[in-house]
């Protein structure tokens, strides 16, 4: 949490082993949630103190074009947390804070 920009770049694998080499359980499935493109993956962490659940976008759709990829964190402690990069649209329309990557 001290530094949510490290999600930047990883995929969900990656974040869930992280979170797995910590001693959290952390599993990846596809996101299913309506009204989205489907193309989120969500990585689910059980008894962690913060984070809940990070989903990894690709990119592509209303907010980024593809290749463009953006993260978001959902904690406990701090609500949302979005890393997003330059181009990403909408983000003033987000609730939680918002991270930019180059």
């Amino acid at each position: 949490m001290n530094s949510p920009q490290s999600v930047a770049g990883r995929s969900a694998e990656e974040i869930a082993q992280v979170f797995r080499d910590a001693g959290y359980d952390a599993t990846v499935e596809q996101s299913t949630k309506k009204g989205t493109s489907g193309n989120a993956v969500q990585v689910r962490i059980d008894r962690h103190p913060e984070v809940t659940n990070v989903q990894v976008h690709p990119g592509g759709g209303r907010h980024t074009p593809a290749g463009s990829p953006y993260w978001k964190i959902s904690t406990s402690t701090k609500g949302k947390i979005w890393v997003v990069p330059a181009d990403f649209k909408g983000a003033d329309q987000l609730n939680g804070t918002i991270i930019r990557y180059e």
